[in-house]
């Protein structure tokens, strides 16, 4: 890629530079402070308290939590000085983040020989949303794609552009930290295994015959294996996976790693993550520039090709081919860690927020140098039209502030809203809730065990029911607990209803996607039929027991068949009175078609000259219903469960005929659905019970 006559240019880009670190980290600051918090960051939180505590992240399970060692030991020396607060344990990715800004600067111009190209890549991190995201976090995404970023970049110049014995130690040190912040950089090896091997023998065989070669080799291969030993002796080899067909059950550490695989499906997320917005553009661009790389490889094929020599820096053709090289290297980096993603591992290893450590760092650096490519090649076309050839230098001057406008653009809105993020409370804010609310002799059930210790200091039941992660409570027993804190693992409906048949209060803590995702529907139902939700921040909801709590029936004691206007349809229904003066009304549901809005049930009781004695208005299982657990009741046909609970009035020793007055409306406008072949003339079922 030729020089640029942009001397004013040149003098000023380290300033601009400073500006977008210095940006870059009030964004990540300004997200840092917004108290916006992923599920995983508590999990992250507690191995930072402990090595705080001990030294070294091991949980109170006795669980040796190697996931994110360096970020953990790192970011527990922190909070060892200062105390723990989310905000301190947060900085570690806050400064790794940073770092990357002018890391992305550095690796892409000495890539690309391009100032320029250097300058978009350090711009389009600044503003990557996901970028100022996982800088902000308590987890170790950041650090390990800081490391990733560079071992790519002392991989490539260490072996092919400036073969040296320095550079490529380095590299295997960046390695090493990317395998130590984050397990899923191991897959980063094979591919680069490959291409080293490609490139090597076609552009720069003459470093493999360099001194010490072997040694190098032995201290590499060894640094990888004693890392390796240590995520294997960690949390993966002691963990168990409970499955929702079979519990509780072994996993198999080699069938759920490796999963061979070639079909489209194991692709299409993978794919579409760079082809959707914000990376749609990048990717285009960078298929764009595509020939130019090609095309430079084609005219100079043995420029570079085993020179003992360093490339002279006046060499400008040796330097466009080695672009080049990079180029085809760093595509086809991220062609194959997608394929061994998709096509070889299993739905573990396949999470798409796994591409920001893996694919992204190399991603970036194409397409900033796609588009400093396409806007030269653009500009220089444009100045071929005779009037404009006297101006093509100044024409060429416009090339970064025009790729920064563009970028800025894209990224911009998007990158302050990410930072200005406002948070509406998460496990955090509900167990601090619990801990205030709870009494001396409750117990707490959560699907977080983690977020439960560090707010509550206990943590007594662990529910899960499709995909618990767990330790063998002993050796001398099959009883199974949470891996982090060792709660005793709740996975079925009969242990939840016998925790809550103890005489003690106990508080349920559990966010919305995993409501309906880690239990069955009729767990589900059970929740709400013997819980009240006392609290939801932002999400998570907070549950408490009723005082007596009962549990209800899988199928209803009387059957009905009463169709709302093909909505949903009434099935039946049970009632459970208890020694209270209330009663509590199951009904028994079947979903139908989705309502364009949420409905509300209307359950009246009254008396036999039609006076209203009781009512429970309510919406299904409080509202909460999502559309696709909807949809997936009408699928499988299963009971929607829902009660009602009343509240009864005084009422005269004789028999009295006493009916249940119940149906749907609009919560807005009060209207009635419709009730098929209604007899009642109020679109209402009628169920006739006695005092």
């Amino acid at each position: 890629m030729s020089h640029l006559p942009l001397h004013l240019w040149r003098n000023r880009i380290h300033y601009l530079l400073l500006a977008l670190i210095l940006f870059g980290f009030w964004l990540r600051l300004s997200f840092l402070l917004s108290n916006v918090y992923h599920i995983d960051e508590f999990i992250s939180m507690l191995a930072v308290q402990m090595v705080a505590l001990k030294g070294w992240p091991i949980l109170p399970s006795g669980l040796f939590y190697d996931h994110g060692l360096l970020f953990s030991l790192l970011s527990g020396a922190l909070v060892k000085l200062v105390g723990f607060r989310e905000a301190i344990a947060r900085w570690p990715s806050l400064l790794f983040s940073v770092m990357t800004i002018p890391a992305y600067y550095f690796a892409t111009r000495r890539l690309f020989n391009s100032p320029t190209a250097g300058l978009f890549a350090a711009m389009i991190f600044t503003l990557d949303d996901l970028s100022i995201v996982w800088g902000g976090r308590v987890r170790m995404y950041a650090q390990a794609h800081f490391f990733v970023l560079l071992t790519l970049f002392w991989l490539i110049t260490s072996t092919m552009q400036r073969p040296n014995l320095r550079g490529r130690y380095i590299c295997l040190i960046m390695l090493a930290g990317a395998l130590l912040s984050h397990t899923i950089s191991f897959l980063i090896g094979l591919p680069l295994a490959i291409l080293l091997f490609i490139f090597t023998l076609t552009y720069r065989r003459a470093w493999l015959f360099q001194a010490r070669l072997w040694q190098q080799v032995v201290v590499g291969g060894f640094s990888l294996f004693l890392i390796l030993t240590i995520v294997a002796t960690g949390q993966t080899s002691s963990t168990n996976a409970v499955s929702a067909t079979a519990m509780p059950a072994q996993a198999n550490a080699t069938e759920s790693f490796i999963s061979p695989d070639f079909t489209w499906r194991r692709f299409d997320d993978l794919i579409g993550y760079y082809q959707a917005d914000p990376y749609g553009w990048l990717l285009f661009v960078i298929i764009m520039a595509l020939p130019w790389s090609l095309f430079h490889l084609y005219r100079s094929p043995q420029s570079f090709a085993d020179n003992p020599q360093r490339i002279a820096d006046s060499n400008t053709s040796a330097k466009a081919h080695f672009a080049a090289v990079a180029f085809l290297f760093l595509t086809l980096y991220c062609l194959l860690v997608i394929l061994e993603q998709g096509g070889l591992l299993g739905p573990t290893w396949q999470k798409t927020r796994y591409l920001f450590v893996l694919v992204t760092p190399a991603f970036f650096m194409l397409g900033a140098a796609s588009l400093n490519i396409l806007l030269e090649i653009a500009l220089r076309l444009i100045t071929y039209v005779p009037p404009l050839r006297p101006f093509q230098p100044q024409t060429l001057a416009m090339i970064p502030f025009i790729g920064l406008l563009g970028i800025s653009q894209i990224y911009g809105a998007t990158a302050w809203k990410t930072a200005h993020a406002v948070s509406a409370g998460s496990y955090n804010t509900a167990f601090e809730f619990v801990a205030d609310q709870r009494q001396a002799d409750d117990k707490i059930m959560t699907v977080h065990p983690s977020a439960a210790y560090i707010y509550t200091g206990q943590s007594d039941y662990y529910a899960n029911q499709t995909s618990a992660r767990v330790l063998e409570a002993d050796e001398d027993t099959t009883d199974l607990v949470d891996r982090y804190i060792g709660s005793p693992l709740i996975n079925s409906v009969d242990q939840f209803n016998q925790v809550l048949s103890q005489p003690m209060r106990v508080w349920l803590v559990v966010d919305k996607e995993r409501l309906f995702s880690r239990f069955e529907p009729f767990w589900v139902q059970q929740i709400f039929a013997q819980m009240e939700l006392a609290r939801d921040f932002g999400g998570v909801y907070v549950f408490r027991s009723r005082p007596a709590p009962r549990p209800i029936l899988a199928e209803p004691q009387t059957t009905l068949s009463a169709d709302f206007n093909q909505i949903i349809k009434l099935g039946g229904y049970s009632l459970l009175p208890s020694g209270d003066g209330t009663i509590k009304l199951v009904l028994y549901w079947q979903p139908q078609n989705l309502p364009p809005i949420p409905l509300k049930v209307f359950v009246q009781l009254r008396n036999g000259t039609g006076q209203n004695l009781a009512q429970a208005d309510h919406f299904i299982l409080d509202n909460l219903l999502s559309a696709d657990a909807w949809q997936d009741l009408q699928r499988t046909h299963d009971w929607l469960r829902d009660t009602a609970h009343l509240t009864l009035p005084s009422m005269p020793t004789e028999a009295v005929p006493y009916r249940l007055y119940i149906g749907l409306y609009h919560p807005d406008t009060f209207e009635r659905v419709p009730l098929l072949m209604d007899s009642s003339g109020e679109n209402a079922v009628i169920i006739g019970i006695k005092n």
